[in-house]
């Protein structure tokens, strides 16, 4: 039987010798990845994706939802605001200006597929005037003091009204923010009243909007942060470059099986590529400090070099490899479904980044150590002969 030694000693060498073919290998998965990584969907965050089915609340909802329709519902949120004195701005949410505008809003977000049912102060104050929409600041007065139930949708000092959205059965809220917004700036403003989105359905988007510039200027900082390190630990920009290779394929080839495995990603996984990043780059370090070690001390040849560094780093590597796996998979046995997709979102970041560092790393260093150094002795033979 084959020893791991052997096994390591074999690949070491077979790596060392074939470098374009590695390259070549590495290569057909990045194009493969190129194309599953464009499967991957987005998710917006909510207390039903992060819990499983089994969990009773989650299940008592769903229970609701087939027997009486979605329970979900989001609202826009009505507020006075005047900014100055004396002026024509709305000072009171009764005024019949307010209730023209929330009644031409209607109409206009009622035409969403995404929502079932639109309920206002203003249906209320209908169906008191008949069916007609009341234009008098007098008549709107006496229906608040006439139905209580109007206080349902309008706040005690007449400074706040809410639109209230039943949401059809699998809404997207996607779908369901952008007709709020194209509802909104689809009817003129009016001067001293604000309007905003209400309700978790769109705090969800929103959210996941605020979050995903964030996610990326992480990612972007660390980058840079990595290559600052690299370059002013190693004193070289080649050897400094060269181990980003690591987290730049590692984490392309990982959103590429996060594609392939249906992941659907989320502003909160987003954020693993950050942890990947920090991770999987102490990978690429080792073998770039190593190889370095070997071709300063023992003044070898490229392919010596690395079939010696492969052979010392291979193994430990591995170990720590495992040993994050165990860790990162270990998130997934509790109920808390986001946790468990992080774990293992991370579990194939660490894998595909060690999986590069002892592949795609070792075949480029080569192929570059051996690029300079031609054009190292080129340039010192025409040296010589000047």
């Amino acid at each position: 039987m084959v020893s791991a030694k052997k096994l390591i000693d074999m690949y070491a060498h077979f790596l060392s010798n074939h470098p374009f073919v590695i390259i070549g290998l590495i290569s057909v998965l990045l194009f493969i990845s190129s194309i599953t990584s464009s499967w991957i969907e987005n998710k917006n965050m909510d207390y039903k994706g992060m819990l499983p089915d089994d969990v009773e609340v989650i299940r008592a909802n769903n229970m609701f939802t087939d027997s009486f329709g979605s329970s979900e519902s989001a609202m826009f949120v009505l507020e006075i605001n005047p900014k100055t004195v004396s002026s024509n701005e709305v000072r009171d949410i009764r005024d019949a200006r307010v209730f023209s505008y929330v009644d031409k809003l209607i109409q206009i977000i009622a035409s969403s597929q995404e929502i079932e049912e639109v309920n206002s102060v203003v249906d209320t104050a209908k169906l008191m005037n008949n069916g007609f929409l009341p234009k008098d600041n007098s008549i709107i007065n006496s229906y608040f003091d006439a139905n209580p139930l109007m206080y349902n949708y309008v706040s005690k000092d007449y400074t706040m009204m809410t639109i209230n959205l039943k949401l059809r059965e699998n809404y997207n809220p996607d779908n369901l923010v952008y007709d709020m917004e194209n509802a909104i700036n689809s009817v003129p403003k009016l001067p001293g009243v604000s309007i905003n989105l209400g309700g978790d359905s769109v705090a969800d988007v929103i959210v996941d909007r605020e979050l995903s510039p964030d996610m990326a200027r992480t990612s972007m900082f660390s980058m840079i942060g990595i290559i600052i390190i690299l370059i002013a630990i190693f004193g070289s920009l080649k050897f400094g470059l060269l181990p980003l290779t690591t987290i730049i394929v590692g984490i392309y080839l990982t959103m590429g099986f996060v594609g392939l495995a249906g992941i659907k990603m989320s502003s909160m996984t987003n954020g693993v590529i950050s942890m990947i990043m920090g991770i999987g780059i102490d990978f690429g370090i080792q073998i770039i400090n190593r190889f370095r070690q070997e071709l300063r001390q023992k003044k070898q040849t490229a392919e010596v070099s690395m079939t010696k560094t492969l052979e010392n780093t291979l193994w430990p590597m591995f170990t720590t490899t495992l040993a994050a796996v165990i860790g990162f998979k270990s998130m997934s046995m509790g109920q808390i479904t986001i946790m468990s997709e992080m774990g293992n979102i991370m579990t194939f970041g660490v894998v595909f980044c060690f999986f590069t560092a002892i592949t795609f790393v070792p075949a480029l260093t080569i192929i570059i150590e051996n690029l300079f150094s031609s054009r190292t002795k080129i340039k010192t033979t025409r040296r010589i002969k000047k």
